[in-house]
């Protein structure tokens, strides 16, 4: 059995390699069977055969080492950028859907149209509809959604459903940004048109 004291005698030259805490030597040297037979060979015999062996196992333990946390950190750091990218995206399009569909006050928002009463509907967005189309509850809406082509459509689901960005979508299709920006406000804008007539055909009433 290999005291303690002999352990973090014999790898100090370890630790000179490379600065390493102290927890991770005793993970390197413990927790393998052939490590901890090198060391007693090292201890017992003085072989220096199994003291350079050793010392490349360390070097290569140590490497592994610095490779598994430079990805968790960067893992870590992906998914917290993407995460804050998903919500600014998601409130970019909240604040389009929710803006006045005409001038007139009370006039309600997309939102207003598309939402259930309870908002269930519009969570759906949230919890992976596949289509805009999905979340539509009017109908008038519905009909003017349809009449889109199906490119602006298309743009539509990825903006929303998919939260892609212009330059994503853009990828996509072989487009600009530029086009796919035009071709996705132009579709709102129609949307919007188609929304304000409806108002104004039932004030008529």
């Amino acid at each position: 059995m290999i005291g303690l004291a002999s352990l973090f005698f014999c790898i100090k030259d370890l630790c000179n390699v490379v600065y390493f805490s102290v927890a991770k030597l005793c993970i390197f040297i413990l927790h393998y069977t052939y490590h901890k037979e090198l060391l007693k060979r090292i201890i017992e015999e003085r072989d220096s055969e199994a003291d350079e062996e050793l010392n490349e196992l360390f070097k290569e333990f140590y490497l592994k080492y610095r490779i598994f946390k430079y990805i968790d950190v960067l893992a870590n750091n992906y998914s917290i950028q993407f995460d804050k990218s998903r919500k600014k995206h998601y409130r970019k399009n909240l604040l389009k859907l929710d803006q006045p569909i005409s001038t007139e006050e009370e006039s309600g928002t997309f939102i207003d149209f598309i939402q259930s009463n309870d908002m269930s509907t519009f969570n759906k967005v949230i919890e992976g509809s596949h289509s805009v189309a999905e979340l539509i509850e009017n109908e008038h809406l519905s009909l003017a959604f349809e009449r889109l082509s199906e490119k602006q459509k298309k743009i539509l689901n990825l903006s929303i459903i998919n939260q892609w960005s212009n330059k994503e979508i853009a990828d996509y299709f072989g487009n600009s940004p530029q086009n796919v920006s035009k071709l996705k406000r132009n579709a709102i804008n129609f949307l919007r048109k188609e929304l304000a007539n409806q108002y104004v055909r039932r004030a008529e009433i």
